[in-house]
């Protein structure tokens, strides 16, 4: 409590100026973001594979953007690819291409990401819905440097830093059989973990201050948190983590008249129902999140693209933990 209080009072003394601790746009001084930058820094100028783990929204492609643009491949592409939003054959061809003719419909070459992020960075998020046959493929590239297009005869060569990250948890992955041990090792040798925001609350009230900045620069107003604004946000439990943090600041200042951001403003941006459901009558996180999701679908009167919004978390994560907790209209 002490932490976040000095904290907050940093913030409002600070006039929302930029915090003092923050490399390459991550924000933060507690323990574990410290933690976060010495890992990065150590292994930045190599060309070893890293793993970035943590739930949906904590930062990880922030961290992934740190190890490319303060490293040796600065000055080379980094290329961004999202496994869920793919079908395993969209993915493969995505990533290592096709020669004209290998298939029906392909009427001309395709280069892949491979080839886009040579002498750069290709980092690849939620790596952990990738099919086991693309793992495959992938480890075959990092071991070798080399893969083939699809309908290829020969193999070609790149120069590229394998950066991926997952929001599941790994060894239960590789456990079940979802994702190659083999691959597992490779990708493990420099592992980071960024820690959830609610196990770094002494962070948000510069996190908020950045935001709130943001959105004064975007609108051109003069945004300041009342009293108890900062207080009631390091107290809640952010289960969309510091994407859920950003919508609800950029929510707050659309909706606000005033320059003042109150408590009172922001309970109201909150969803009042998802709020409630973080009490101490739950007793996991995952029942948590599945209250605070079955709240905010309710509330939005089940339409997921609203309720995802108001979450601060992307539609297809929505609907995966939908299918995960078994969540039904009415239910």
């Amino acid at each position: 409590i002490d932490e976040i209080e000095t904290a907050i009072g940093s913030i409002n003394n600070n006039a929302l100026g930029e915090p003092a601790e923050a490399y390459q746009g991550i924000i933060g001084g507690s323990p574990g973001i410290k933690e976060v930058v010495r890992f990065i820094r150590r292994v930045k100028d190599t060309s070893l594979p890293v793993l970035i783990s943590g739930e949906s929204g904590a930062g990880k492609e922030l961290v992934a953007r740190a190890l490319h643009f303060d490293g040796a491949r600065k000055d080379g592409p980094f290329i961004a690819i999202n496994c869920a939003s793919l079908k395993p054959g969209l993915l493969e061809n995505e990533l290592f291409g096709h020669v004209k003719g290998a298939f029906t419909g392909a009427v001309d070459l395709k280069e892949g990401l491979l080839r886009a992020a040579d002498k750069g960075t290709l980092f690849i998020d939620e790596i952990g819905d990738m099919d086991l046959a693309v793992q495959a493929m992938l480890l075959r590239f990092i071991e070798t440097r080399t893969y083939r297009p699809l309908g290829a005869s020969r193999e070609q060569s790149v120069d590229v830093r394998i950066v991926a990250a997952i929001n599941k948890d790994i060894e239960k992955e590789v456990s079940s059989g979802r994702f190659r041990l083999d691959f597992y090792y490779r990708l493990n040798v420099c592992r980071v973990h960024l820690p959830p925001l609610r196990a770094r609350a002494e962070d948000i009230p510069a996190l908020a201050g950045h935001f709130l900045k943001r959105a004064s620069s975007g609108r051109g107003r003069s945004f300041r948190f009342g009293p108890g604004a900062l207080e009631l946000l390091s107290r809640h439990s952010w289960p969309g983590n510091v994407r859920e943090l950003g919508h609800l600041i950029e929510r707050a200042a659309v909706m606000s008249a005033e320059d003042e951001i109150t408590a009172s403003h922001l309970s109201k941006c909150m969803n009042p129902n998802a709020t409630a459901a973080l009490s101490a009558d739950i007793s996991t996180l995952d029942e948590a999140e599945r209250e605070c999701m079955a709240a905010s679908l309710a509330s939005n009167n089940w339409n997921v693209s609203r309720s995802a919004r108001a979450l601060g978390i992307d539609r297809r994560t929505l609907q995966r933990k939908i299918a995960r907790y078994g969540l039904k209209k009415g239910g």
